[in-house]
């Protein structure tokens, strides 16, 4: 393996670190947040801010992060300095001087790793950066508030779903430019990966320090389906290990990723070096062409509450391929059901369920082959109705019958019929509905008994429909005030 790595002084690496280029700034503002809208793969790097100001432990995150064109950004996997993994929920927004503000909040998924240092708590971090865009999609800046000292650096994943990265989307070789805090030194390698394992040249491996001893060392390495990755490398001539953390971005062609000098040891970033890394393709594996891919026949999707719905998603099989698919979804709110029949998708909504917009992704799996595909889910308001009285007070005199029209009003499209009923009479009091059944209206009849003591009686009024398609029976209720004299 050749053998690239490179020493540059202090002074000549601090520059280099900060020009960053600002061409296409109105370009990429004009077009305003949906521009954006998409993955990318983030990477921090830089020290937090002890409370007399100094900086303390390093701050490194690495990760992947979905813009959803309008102001929230969220993603499943965000590894930081100790390889603790959060979840990522906050927002962005571009500035009127053409800046992008993010506001993330990163949620560990995992038990703290070390109980003695804060950084590894399990509490939810917030921070707030001011990043500049390039015309490329690409943006780097600073965290602006008062926790950190630390850059930030977003790539585009282009064309990814967020799910369709795997081990192999990695393979090739790679140049990394790398750089860190200790002793302001940047190395520079040659690293291949291959399906999972690789195998690369010179890791530094003494505390404190950037010395490189050429030792080589292999590596193995897992890939989830948002892009994100991490990995172990065990240098050959010695018991020792190097973790790293990080996500690819530009179509597999560029790999952003920070690693930590274990030395067979937890971390600890105090004495540790740990480094930020840049890494872009040399020689990459072209990738595969896909087995399949899905069709879905409806791409933008809507359904009402309480109405299920099915949509066709069409297998189609590149030339050769005569495996079986199996189907599987993902991103389906809190309490639908989602079921696949064959090659049908169908979900059923309930009433409860909130109406928005949800990114639902439909996974098809042959062996290890897996292709996705994306569709915007649309939940609306479902069908109903209310029962409105004509009188909201009837009197009936004892021994005598009295009645009150009830209207049937429809709302977001309901059309079918409901049968009715009446709760709370009192003794010697009955009430009938003619007709029983109707989806426009009916008539109520109250006929009180001689017996039936005088006095002022609330009664509740029912209908119940169950309409074509509907997943169960919708209910509507009214009141009213019967006074018996």
């Amino acid at each position: 393996m050749t053998n690239l790595f490179r020493r540059l002084p202090p002074a000549m690496v601090a520059l280099a670190w900060l020009i960053v280029p600002a061409a296409g700034h109105a370009a990429a503002c004009s077009a305003g947040a949906a521009s954006l809208k998409g993955w990318y793969g983030v990477l921090v790097s830089g020290n937090t801010v002890a409370a007399s100001g100094t900086t303390a432990d390093t701050k490194y995150l690495a990760g992947a992060v979905y813009f959803d064109g309008v102001s929230a950004l969220s993603g499943s996997n965000m590894y930081g300095a100790y390889g603790v993994d959060h979840t990522v929920s906050g927002s962005y927004g571009v500035n009127a001087d053409c800046t992008l503000t993010l506001d993330m909040t990163l949620t560990p998924v995992e038990a703290t790793v070390n109980s003695a240092d804060p950084s590894t708590a399990t509490a939810a971090m917030t921070s707030t950066y001011t990043v500049a865009v390039k015309t490329t999609g690409e943006a780097v800046g600073i965290e602006t508030d008062a926790a950190a000292v630390a850059k930030i650096v977003l790539k585009p994943q282009t064309g990814s779903t967020g799910a369709n990265f795997t081990a192999a989307s990695m393979n090739g070789s790679y140049v990394a430019a790398c750089y860190g805090p200790f002793y302001a030194y940047s190395d520079l390698n040659v690293v291949t990966f291959s399906n999972g394992t690789g195998n690369g040249v010179d890791p530094y491996e003494n505390n404190g320090s950037f010395q490189v001893d050429g030792n080589p060392y292999t590596v193995t390495y897992t890939v989830n389906p948002d892009g994100t990755f991490a990995g172990v490398a065990e240098i050959t001539d010695a018991t020792l290990y190097f973790n790293f953390y990080g996500v690819i971005s530009n179509s597999g062609s560029q790999l952003q990723y920070f690693y930590t000098n274990n030395l067979g040891n937890a971390v600890d970033p105090n004495t540790d070096a740990i480094e930020s890394c840049s890494g872009a393709t040399t020689s990459a594996a072209a990738p595969a062409a896909a087995p399949f891919t899905l069709t879905p026949a409806y791409s933008n999707w809507t359904l009402q509450q309480n109405m299920g719905g099915t949509n066709n998603i069409t297998i189609t099989p590149a030339a050769g391929f005569t495996g079986s698919v199996s189907l599987s979804v993902s991103g389906v709110p809190s309490g639908v059901g989602s079921a696949f029949s064959g090659d049908l998708l169908v979900i059923y909504p309930p009433s409860t369920t909130p109406t928005g917009t949800y990114p639902l992704t439909v996974t098809g799996t042959s062996g290890s082959s897996t292709v996705s595909t994306t569709i915007s889910l649309t939940i609306t308001g479902g069908a109903s109705f209310s029962l409105t009285p004509t009188s909201s007070a009837v009197t009936v005199a004892r021994g005598h019958s009295g009645t009150d029209a009830v209207s049937v009003v429809a709302a977001n499209g309901f059309s079918g019929a409901v049968s009715f009923g009446i709760s709370g009479l009192p003794a010697g009091a009955t009430g009938a509905f003619s007709p029983a059944s109707s989806a426009t209206g009916s008539t109520l009849t109250i006929a009180v008994a001689a017996s039936t003591a005088p006095g002022t009686y609330s009664l509740t009024l029912t209908g119940t429909a169950a309409p074509t398609n509907a997943s169960q029976a919708i209910s509507a209720s009214s009141s009213i005030k019967l006074t018996v004299q």
